[in-house]
């Protein structure tokens, strides 16, 4: 039997915040360690993937 695999999709929405929350942490710490004010921007984002990262129930799904 000769069955097709469907192509490879999307990351979850809850692994993609995990590793922008992590890109922005790290980018934050670069900030302080060069002694730059981390911009607001930045926390408030890292609010929200934080959030979604640890609960992905958080996440918005596509039908609702």
């Amino acid at each position: 039997m000769n069955v097709d695999k469907p192509p490879l999709g999307l990351a979850p929405q809850y692994i993609a915040d995990t590793q922008r929350a992590r890109e922005i942490l790290a980018a934050m710490d670069r900030y302080l360690e060069a002694g730059k004010p981390v911009p607001h921007e930045w926390v408030t984002e890292l609010k929200k993937r934080i959030g979604t990262a640890v609960n992905p129930n958080r996440c918005k799904k596509r039908n609702s």
